[in-house]
């Protein structure tokens, strides 16, 4: 591994986020046990969320309806 000193965070975490959205897909779950999701998740705790605030998990997970429920799935986030 290679362990280089960062010299500015700033750009060190814009330069993480832009490679966090390249890779990692809408509706991709992963553990997390922070209090609060990052910017750009949602906690897998059931509730409904508008389709409209957010197309690309509607496109996942398809229905009828203006409202979608994000999965039940304690401890976990999902990426909108």
């Amino acid at each position: 591994m290679l362990d280089l000193p960062i010299r500015d965070f700033d750009t060190a975490t814009r330069n993480f986020q832009d490679v966090e959205v390249a890779l990692v897909p809408a509706g991709a779950q992963v553990v997390y046990d922070g209090a609060t999701p990052p910017r750009g998740w949602l906690e897998c705790d059931g509730s409904a969320v508008l389709r409209a605030d957010y197309p690309a998990l509607s496109r996942i997970y398809p229905g009828s309806g203006t409202a979608l429920t994000l999965p039940t799935n304690p401890g976990y986030i999902i990426k909108v």
